[in-house]
């Protein structure tokens, strides 16, 4: 069983090795370059992120309030609802997407259904306060 730990340990620091040759992943950094790359994101967004200095979310389209307010206005028109179904009287997120592509980003798939709904879903929490 000592000989299996060996050689498993062996094949994970050879792969580590051959990483580092190659300038590929973590594993080309200094442990210097290896430690600021976690305080700074790399467990949340990776090395893209680290090397911008931001997380995931920087990488992402922001959410202006112009348009979180007019994803809200759509989201009330019953045009954008559910007519029928356990849906009904609900947001049709992906046709308030498809709007929201079109009026705000050229017509690119920039916002999908699941955004439209989490960013809605967080905008009517604010309206509460």
């Amino acid at each position: 069983m000592d000989e299996l730990a060996g050689l498993e340990h062996e094949h994970y620091a050879n792969g580590g090795r051959k990483l580092a040759e190659l300038g590929l992943g973590i594993h080309g950094l200094t442990p210097e370059q290896r430690l600021e790359y976690s305080s700074k994101g790399g467990r949340i967004g990776g090395r893209k992120s680290a090397e911008l200095g931001k997380g995931i979310h920087s990488l992402q389209t922001s959410w202006s309030k112009e348009e979180t307010g007019y994803a809200h206005l759509l989201s009330l028109e019953p045009e954008f609802q559910h007519q029928k179904g356990p849906h009904k009287g609900k947001g049709d997120y992906k046709t308030i997407a498809q709007v929201l592509n079109e009026d705000y980003h050229n017509g690119e798939d920039v916002r999908s259904p699941v955004a439209v709904k989490i960013n809605l879903s967080k905008y009517i929490k604010t309206l509460g306060n």
